[in-house]
């Protein structure tokens, strides 16, 4: 007995030792195998489309969407050691550009390193759409994905390419420095320019500079439409792709400076924020370069207000008002200009316009269908002298009750536009119209407001 347990003890154990050695040959073959590098891609990535194909099945209610792959470059595929990703979306069969979320809004530790990128995008609701991954980097030309229907792998081939060097220039001609330099693409509202300030991404990318003591900017290469800006205390410039063609310098245009009074009624009113618009650009055109030139200025206790750095042009100034619509979770924010008056500048001029004083109030209701009013919903209006003059737009009290303040005699053409939320976006519906008259205003009037019709939404 003692043999044969013995024996078996043996066995027991040399069984043992061989699984022992099958396990870790297993584990030495995975590792070699993780440690071959895979073949990138022979693909070149194309640039952008303009369009999203028809053929696309529809994205719903897509989530967060994650994209990784790496980055080559074409003629090394060699990993390209530094580079931006972004994503952006087409909806199906539109003749918008792509447009890419906001680095805040997508998680990821861009800059990327080591020939590998890892994306996850925001929560998305986006029927009927295709999603676009882009890389950029110094030195390549940049690269988007063929529309992606939600999260993929995708790997990119960089073609290496010059990049856009140029240098700025003061309004009399010395180099600047300190000068904040951006690319703009078009359809995106990613280049705000706040109040005569340049508000770059926190984390550098490919497309962003600062100019040096000679002024010298250096931005990765750009292909198709896009618009460069530069600014700082001294100045702005902007230029699209053809004017960067024939130069690449860039001449600061001096800002211009507005001040004045507010008043509402005879009333200057606090603490109250005007804004500016410009005429001269139409950024409801998804197609242009969509620089976001915001500025705003914040009365005083006397309402009085100052523009020190404002972009020329034809401009428009309002008061801006930001309006509720909706209870509880079924509520939804719209803002807009009212009292707004147009104004010509001049680069390094400097006038005083006031705003509003010595209108009438017009007072209304609007009635809603009650299948609108019930869910999730936004009102629009424009309320315009004819043949032109100052705009404004309606204030919404409690129970869609509205008043239109410090309206001016005249004849006037009002639209409002209703927007009710599908899927959790808006869906406007057609406008409606309607006129009304305000006679002179004398002192005696002037307090009682001009009461007008119900305005009937159909």
């Amino acid at each position: 007995m003692q043999t044969i347990s013995s024996r078996r003890l043996r066995l027991l154990r040399w069984l043992a030792a061989a699984a022992v050695l099958l396990l870790l040959g297993l584990t030495a073959l995975i590792w070699l195998f993780k440690s071959i590098p895979l073949e990138p891609s022979r693909e070149v990535i194309l640039p952008a489309p303009t369009t999203a194909p028809t053929s696309l099945a529809p994205t719903i209610e897509l989530g967060h969407q994650t994209f990784m792959g790496r980055v080559v470059d074409s003629r090394t595929h060699q990993p390209v050691n530094s580079f931006y990703a972004k994503v952006g979306y087409i909806r199906a069969a539109s003749t918008q550009p792509i447009r890419y979320f906001s680095t805040d809004t997508v998680t990821s530790p861009n800059p990327f390193c080591g020939g590998r990128y890892k994306l996850l995008t925001p929560v998305l609701s986006l029927p009927n759409s295709a999603l676009y991954v882009r890389i950029e980097a110094r030195g390549y030309q940049p690269a988007v994905s063929p529309p992606q229907g939600g999260s993929a792998t995708v790997d990119f081939e960089l073609q290496p390419a010059p990049d856009l060097i140029g240098h700025v220039y003061t309004p009399d001609g010395s180099p600047a420095a300190g000068v904040a330099v951006a690319i703009a693409l078009p359809g995106n509202y990613l280049l705000p320019v706040d109040n005569g300030k340049l508000n770059l991404p926190a984390i550098a990318t490919p497309d962003n500079d600062i100019t040096d003591s000679s002024g010298r900017f250096e931005l990765a290469p750009q292909s198709g439409p896009f618009t460069l800006v530069a600014v700082n205390e001294a100045g702005f410039a902007q230029a699209d792709q053809d004017a960067l063609a024939a130069s690449t310098d860039l001449h600061l245009a001096r800002w211009g400076r507005i001040e004045g009074t507010l008043r509402v009624g005879n009333n200057p009113p606090a603490r109250t924020r005007v804004g500016a618009e410009w005429l001269d650009t139409n950024p409801g055109d998804p197609n242009l370069n969509s620089v976001s030139w915001f500025q705003s200025a914040t009365t005083d206790s006397l309402g009085h207000f100052v523009f020190d750095r404002i972009r020329p042009g034809n401009i428009r100034l309002g008061r801006f008002v930001f309006q509720m619509f909706g209870r509880g979770d079924q509520q939804a924010a719209i803002s807009n200009y009212t009292q707004r008056t147009r104004i010509t500048l001049a680069p390094g001029e400097s006038k005083t316009m006031d705003i509003g004083g010595g209108g009438r109030r017009v007072t209304g209701k609007l009635v809603l269908p009650a299948a609108i009013a019930s869910g999730k919903y936004l009102i629009g209006s424009n309320i315009e002298a004819t043949p032109s003059g100052t705009t404004y737009c309606m204030e919404f009290d409690k129970d869609l009750d509205f008043h239109i303040e410090d309206v001016q005699p005249g004849d006037y053409h009002a639209t409002v536009q209703t927007a009710q939320f599908v899927s959790n976006r808006p869906n406007w519906l057609p406008p409606t119209l309607f006129n009304f008259t305000m006679p002179p205003v004398t002192a005696d009037l002037l307090p009682t407001p001009l009461a007008i019709p119900d305005i009937i939404i159909k």
